[in-house]
Protein backbone atom coordinates (compact mmCIF):
# COMPACT_ATOMS: atom_id res chain seq x y z
CA UNK A 1 0.00 0.00 0.00
CA UNK A 2 1.22 3.51 -0.44
CA UNK A 3 2.21 6.05 2.26
CA UNK A 4 -1.63 7.86 3.13
CA UNK A 5 -3.33 4.75 2.81
CA UNK A 6 -4.22 3.37 6.08
CA UNK A 7 -0.40 2.62 7.03
CA UNK A 8 2.00 4.89 8.87
CA UNK A 9 5.09 6.01 7.36
CA UNK A 10 7.93 6.57 9.23
CA UNK A 11 11.11 7.58 7.04
CA UNK A 12 14.30 6.49 7.43
CA UNK A 13 17.08 8.43 8.08
CA UNK A 14 20.41 7.83 7.14
CA UNK A 15 21.56 7.31 10.62
CA UNK A 16 19.19 4.55 10.91
CA UNK A 17 20.48 2.51 7.65
CA UNK A 18 24.73 3.02 9.26
CA UNK A 19 23.04 1.37 12.20
CA UNK A 20 21.72 -1.37 10.04
CA UNK A 21 25.02 -1.92 8.14
CA UNK A 22 27.07 -1.14 11.01
CA UNK A 23 24.74 -4.34 12.89
CA UNK A 24 24.89 -6.63 9.92
CA UNK A 25 28.70 -6.86 9.41
CA UNK A 26 28.86 -7.18 13.60
CA UNK A 27 26.62 -10.46 13.28
CA UNK A 28 28.34 -11.48 10.06
CA UNK A 29 31.87 -11.13 12.21
CA UNK A 30 30.63 -12.25 15.25
CA UNK A 31 29.89 -15.49 13.12
CA UNK A 32 32.88 -15.86 11.83
CA UNK A 33 35.09 -15.39 14.76
CA UNK A 34 32.88 -17.39 16.99
CA UNK A 35 33.30 -20.17 14.53
CA UNK A 36 37.20 -19.42 14.15
CA UNK A 37 37.44 -19.40 17.79
CA UNK A 38 36.05 -22.53 18.50
CA UNK A 39 37.61 -24.58 15.40
CA UNK A 40 41.04 -22.96 16.58
CA UNK A 41 40.38 -24.11 20.49
CA UNK A 42 39.43 -27.68 19.66
CA UNK A 43 42.69 -27.53 17.82
CA UNK A 44 40.79 -28.73 14.66
CA UNK A 45 43.41 -25.18 13.63
CA UNK A 46 46.90 -25.12 15.81
CA UNK A 47 46.21 -22.37 17.92
CA UNK A 48 50.13 -21.39 18.38
CA UNK A 49 50.33 -20.55 14.54
CA UNK A 50 51.46 -17.28 14.75
CA UNK A 51 50.32 -15.17 11.21
CA UNK A 52 46.81 -17.10 11.96
CA UNK A 53 46.86 -16.10 15.42
CA UNK A 54 47.68 -12.13 14.91
CA UNK A 55 44.78 -12.26 11.73
CA UNK A 56 42.15 -13.91 14.65
CA UNK A 57 43.19 -10.53 17.10
CA UNK A 58 42.36 -8.23 14.54
CA UNK A 59 39.05 -9.65 13.14
CA UNK A 60 38.20 -9.76 17.02
CA UNK A 61 39.27 -6.08 17.42
CA UNK A 62 37.07 -5.97 14.19
CA UNK A 63 34.18 -7.29 16.05
CA UNK A 64 34.90 -5.58 19.44
CA UNK A 65 35.02 -2.57 17.65
CA UNK A 66 31.66 -2.76 15.60
CA UNK A 67 30.09 -3.70 18.68
CA UNK A 68 31.14 -0.46 20.52
CA UNK A 69 30.04 1.35 17.20
CA UNK A 70 26.80 0.04 16.60
CA UNK A 71 25.96 0.45 20.74
CA UNK A 72 27.25 4.56 19.70
CA UNK A 73 25.31 4.90 16.49
CA UNK A 74 22.57 3.21 18.38
CA UNK A 75 22.23 6.07 21.09
CA UNK A 76 22.62 8.71 18.87
CA UNK A 77 19.52 7.22 17.33
CA UNK A 78 17.63 7.23 20.72
CA UNK A 79 19.23 10.55 21.87
CA UNK A 80 17.13 11.86 18.03
CA UNK A 81 14.17 10.26 19.68
CA UNK A 82 14.32 7.19 17.40
CA UNK A 83 12.80 3.71 18.92
CA UNK A 84 12.88 0.36 18.30
CA UNK A 85 9.90 -0.77 18.34
CA UNK A 86 10.49 -3.44 21.14
CA UNK A 87 12.40 -1.64 24.04
CA UNK A 88 14.37 -4.83 24.73
CA UNK A 89 16.29 -3.88 21.54
CA UNK A 90 18.14 -1.19 23.73
CA UNK A 91 17.75 -2.07 26.92
CA UNK A 92 18.64 -5.33 26.74
CA UNK A 93 21.01 -7.10 23.62
CA UNK A 94 22.77 -3.80 22.79
CA UNK A 95 24.13 -3.26 26.10
CA UNK A 96 24.89 -7.42 26.89
CA UNK A 97 26.85 -7.61 23.55
CA UNK A 98 29.35 -4.93 25.86
CA UNK A 99 29.07 -6.93 28.92
CA UNK A 100 30.19 -9.93 27.04
CA UNK A 101 32.96 -8.60 25.77
CA UNK A 102 33.74 -7.43 28.85
CA UNK A 103 33.29 -10.75 30.61
CA UNK A 104 35.84 -11.95 27.74
CA UNK A 105 38.64 -9.92 28.68
CA UNK A 106 37.94 -10.78 32.60
CA UNK A 107 37.78 -14.45 32.16
CA UNK A 108 41.20 -14.53 30.11
CA UNK A 109 44.09 -16.43 31.67
CA UNK A 110 47.44 -17.25 30.48
CA UNK A 111 46.24 -20.34 28.23
CA UNK A 112 46.00 -19.36 24.24
CA UNK A 113 43.68 -21.96 23.85
CA UNK A 114 41.55 -21.19 26.25
CA UNK A 115 41.67 -17.53 25.96
CA UNK A 116 40.96 -18.01 22.26
CA UNK A 117 37.71 -20.34 23.25
CA UNK A 118 36.88 -17.63 25.72
CA UNK A 119 36.99 -15.20 22.76
CA UNK A 120 34.47 -17.58 20.37
CA UNK A 121 31.66 -18.61 22.90
CA UNK A 122 31.76 -14.67 23.48
CA UNK A 123 31.11 -14.06 19.80
CA UNK A 124 28.70 -16.57 19.88
CA UNK A 125 26.54 -14.78 22.38
CA UNK A 126 26.86 -11.55 21.04
CA UNK A 127 25.89 -13.63 17.11
CA UNK A 128 22.42 -15.03 19.55
CA UNK A 129 21.77 -11.26 20.47
CA UNK A 130 22.49 -9.38 17.27
CA UNK A 131 20.19 -12.01 15.70
CA UNK A 132 17.73 -11.18 18.30
CA UNK A 133 18.15 -7.65 17.68
CA UNK A 134 17.35 -7.82 14.21
CA UNK A 135 14.31 -9.40 15.45
CA UNK A 136 12.83 -6.49 17.27
CA UNK A 137 14.58 -3.81 16.25
CA UNK A 138 11.82 -3.13 12.77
Amino acid sequence: MAPGRGVSYTPVGPLVVVHVIAAATLVASAAVVGAWGLARSRRLVDPARVREGKVFAHVLQLSHTLVLATGMIGLFLLAEGRRADDPLHARVYGPFMVVAIIAAYGYRTSSSVTNVRIFGVASLVILALGARAFATGA
